[in-house]
This record gives C-alpha cells, sequence and structure tokens, in this order.
C-alpha cells in the first residue's frame, strides 16, 4: 500500500522531490491518527491507577456483549486503504 502511494504520488509529480513531498502530505493525517490512537491505547492498557483499571476492564467486557464486529470496528481507519486518485480527497497536488 505504502509502495503503490509512493510510486503514485512520485509519478504524478514533476519531481522526484515533489513526489516525495505529495507522499508525505497524503500519508501524513492517516499516521498521525494512528501513533495517537496507539498513544492512548498504550496509556490506558498500562494504567496503573486502580479506578482508570476497573473502567478499562468493564468497557472490555461491555464489548463482548457487542460482539466481535465491534471491536475490529475500531481498527477500520488502520485497516482501510483508498488510492490516492480513488480517494474522496483526489490525487495529491504538487
Amino acid at each position: 500500500m505504502r509502495a503503490v502511494t509512493l510510486a503514485y504520488c512520485v509519478a504524478a509529480a514533476d519531481t522526484v522531490a515533489d513526489g516525495l513531498a505529495d507522499y508525505t502530505a497524503a500519508r501524513l493525517p492517516r499516521t498521525t491518527l494512528i501513533v495517537r490512537r496507539s498513544g492512548q491505547i498504550a496509556r490506558l492498557a498500562t494504567a496503573r491507577n486502580p479506578v482508570v483499571r476497573s473502567l478499562r476492564n468493564g468497557m472490555l467486557r461491555s464489548m463482548a456483549f457487542l460482539g466481535p464486529s465491534a471491536a475490529l470496528r475500531q481498527a477500520d481507519f488502520v485497516m482501510r486503504w483508498d488510492h490516492p486518485a480513488l480517494s474522496p480527497a483526489g490525487p495529491p497536488s504538487s
């Protein structure tokens, strides 16, 4: 996926430097969101506060009642990928 996006950005740009800048611009919002979400999950998973741990454990137990698809939907933004030419925002501009 990254290679396809990189190849598309470089091929669509006037120069390799412009293509690399477009690639960064295309991926930065998504990767920033993934890094932030990862940090939130890590803080929740390693919480030492007993109240926070209790809330976390209760939330995880309640997810079982919603079914496996509820947990999987939380990762949709990580698993989903759209080709830059087909994405709603359109191809990156140089």
